[in-house]
């Protein structure tokens, strides 16, 4: 697609980090990242007796099934906190 939009062929050998710098596109990994860790924040910030609080912090009960364990959204969530070496108390600082 990014090729398309930018009317590239295969044999100019351009790479798609080129052209989605040309086209000033961001990457959709960083996007949707991006976009889970404001959502967390805003969750992060909510008072503790919030519906939507206690669903994050929720665990299942009974026997899990078989295998690796699916990940859940606060996994997930944990993962790019790592990766961006970032602190959750930063959620409570709007400048950071």
């Amino acid at each position: 697609m990014i090729r398309w939009m930018s009317d590239v062929k295969l044999r100019e050998k351009l790479s798609c980090v080129e052209l989605m710098h040309r086209l000033e596109i961001q990457d959709i990994v960083k996007v949707v990242q991006r976009n889970k860790l404001q959502w967390y924040r805003h969750v992060l910030r909510k008072i503790d007796d919030d519906w939507v609080k206690k669903c994050v912090t929720l665990e299942a009960e009974g026997a899990r099934q078989r295998g690796r364990p699916r990940k859940t959204g606060k996994d997930v969530v944990d993962k790019d906190i790592d990766d961006l070496q970032i602190k959750p108390s930063d959620a409570m600082d709007h400048s950071k």
